[in-house]
């Protein structure tokens, strides 16, 4: 098994937006913390349920080589992430007091005010999540840029806008959205390319 540093920072990168964002809001605003953590700690469960989706999707995109095929496994799993991180984020949004309760009690009661904007944002990541995995398996380059330039946005944001919860939360989905938009911009530029490069050699 060959690991390659290319692929790592790839897959680092990509989750960094995801995993630093407690540390950031703990460094620029630690009376945020505990609060913030509430709200990530259960909007975050709409990626966890997706993620197996991608876990098994990337092998198999691994394993096709025919263009159409590995479009196909894209398709289904880009569906299924969707339906599932989707749905998830929708229940959160639609009850958001009563999932803070169970998760929490009373104590993270103005989480729940947020909690299901940051729901929907998690929902775009666990696509972009799908994105990167997509990016590696059709070895384009780059895969690393979008992941990038979403962690720098997270910073700047993080640097001017933490004086509230709210403020703090809409950083944090404007980074997931960026991210998103991004990953899947490279990607169909890079599905593009090889279905070129295929026909070409055809």
């Amino acid at each position: 098994l060959r690991i390659e540093g290319a692929t790592v920072a790839i897959f680092v990168l990509a989750f960094a937006p995801f995993s630093l964002d407690q540390f950031m809001v703990q460094f620029f605003n630690p009376t945020l913390g505990g609060e913030y953590a509430a709200t990530a700690t259960i909007a975050k469960v709409a990626f966890f349920a997706a993620y197996p989706i991608t876990a098994i999707a990337y092998p198999n995109l691994l394993a096709q080589t025919e263009h159409r095929s590995r479009i196909r496994v894209l398709a289904a799993a880009s569906a299924a992430t969707v339906l599932v991180s989707g749905t998830l984020a929708l229940l959160i949004s639609a009850f958001p007091q009563d999932v803070t309760r169970f998760f929490f009690g009373d104590r993270f009661r103005e989480a729940a005010n947020f909690l299901g904007m940051l729901a929907f944002g998690v929902a775009c990541f666990s696509l972009a999540t799908l994105g990167v995995h997509a990016q590696i398996a059709w070895g384009g380059r780059g895969g690393y840029a979008p992941s990038l330039l979403a962690l720098m946005l997270a910073v700047v944001l993080y640097a001017f806008r933490h004086d509230t919860l709210g403020v703090v939360i809409e950083n944090q989905v404007w980074v997931y959205a960026l991210q998103v938009i991004l990953v899947w911009s490279l990607l169909a530029v890079t599905i593009a390319c090889s279905n070129r490069h295929q026909n070409a050699v055809v």
